[in-house]
């Protein structure tokens, strides 16, 4: 009966010190490796640029839906009302454009943006629906999205936001 007890108080034991042992192994792994990671993500993240493509109380509504979300700062989300200011999304990495306004501009908008800018179209149904030759055009190019409620734009936003934007160096 001793022996069982004195077994079982070593078992004890030892699983405590592989408890603790993978407990400063977790810990550990989180400082090391998924912390800074998180903290460049997150810098990464907050500073990205945003090109909104839009016009009149759309303009206005979708710029306040940004800043609101805060997930963007209010500098760096660039208004461009007509195909006059299409320089200053150049140095963009996401594009949001709302359909509507710029429908008939859609080609140059395609040949502003690179292959690592995520372009972002923004269609409500009120709206009507989009063509399927533009729907073609859209699907050709790489990191579109194509949404068609509000709240489902600040998801498509966010993913867009971690799978583009980085070029290589």
């Amino acid at each position: 009966m001793i022996e069982l007890t004195q077994i079982l108080s070593l078992a004890r034991l030892l699983l405590a010190a592989f408890g603790f042992i993978s407990l400063i192994a977790v810990i550990y792994g989180v400082a090391a490796g998924l912390l800074p990671a998180l903290v460049r993500l997150g810098k990464g993240l907050s500073g990205r640029k945003v090109a909104v493509f839009a016009s009149g109380p759309q303009l206005s509504s979708i710029r306040n839906h940004l800043s609101d979300s805060r997930l963007f700062k209010p500098k760096n989300i660039y208004s461009i009302e007509s195909r006059g200011e299409l320089t200053r999304a150049q140095g963009c990495t996401i594009f949001l454009v709302h359909w509507k306004d710029w429908v008939d501009k859609i080609d140059e908008i395609i040949r502003l943006k690179q292959d690592h800018t995520a372009l972002v179209i923004y269609a409500p149904f009120a709206d009507g629906r989009i063509a399927d030759h533009d729907m073609e055009k859209l699907e050709k190019e790489r990191n579109v999205m194509v949404t068609n409620f509000r709240g489902r734009l600040m998801n498509d936003l966010l993913v867009t936001m971690i799978a583009s934007g980085y070029e290589k160096k």
